[in-house]
């Protein structure tokens, strides 16, 4: 009698088992390529990275040298500047007050005009005189001449003729001075008193 054994059953037979060997290091080679292409992509991240940060050091190096650059150049302060505009800006202030302290204290004008006066003038003018300055000061208030003469009885004339003229009613004469000039011409002037250097 012959028997047979089957040995090739469900329970002999190879099967797949979870946790063989071949599965272990399949499992294992994937593991690790994975994780050297993770290393491989930060790694050249890294590269790029530190390339960027390289540039934006040199940029920050030219920013920081031209940043030196304009504070070389431009003053610490700009007190110097300023206190010298405000100085020259008081200068005009002290011009303007002296220039109006003078304008108030002075007439310039009159409301009929200095016509009447170059008017009288011509009616008394004679041949003995001959005026080279007139000065119609205060708004017509004060009078001031200059001149040569031939006769100098003739220049105290002329301003008593004036005196007559309504146009020189309230006007003041200064002192008369006549005096011969180096080439022996009468020269004569009708102001204020001319003094010496004190």
């Amino acid at each position: 009698m012959r028997q047979e054994v089957n040995l090739y059953t469900i329970d002999f037979r190879r099967g797949d088992q979870p946790l063989s060997s071949r599965l272990v290091v399949r499992g294992a080679l994937m593991f690790f390529a994975l994780l050297m292409v993770v290393e491989g992509v930060t790694a050249w991240q890294l590269l790029n990275g530190r390339d960027r940060l390289a540039e934006l050091g040199n940029e920050q190096q030219v920013v920081s040298a031209r940043l030196q650059t304009l504070k070389d150049s431009r003053p610490f302060s700009e007190r110097a500047r300023l206190e010298a505009q405000i100085d020259e800006l008081r200068a005009q202030v002290r011009r303007r007050e002296e220039l109006r302290s003078i304008i108030s204290g002075q007439k310039l004008g009159n409301s009929y005009g200095f016509s009447p006066f170059i008017e009288s003038m011509a009616r008394q003018a004679n041949g003995d005189i001959s005026l080279t300055r007139i000065r119609l000061l205060n708004g017509g208030d004060y009078l001031e001449l200059g001149g040569a003469t031939r006769k100098p009885e003739s220049v105290p004339l002329y301003l008593n003729k004036l005196r007559g003229e309504s146009s020189f009613y309230q006007v003041k004469f200064g002192t008369l001075v006549i005096e011969r000039s180096e080439t022996g011409q009468l020269r004569f002037r009708l102001g204020k008193d001319e003094e010496g250097p004190s």
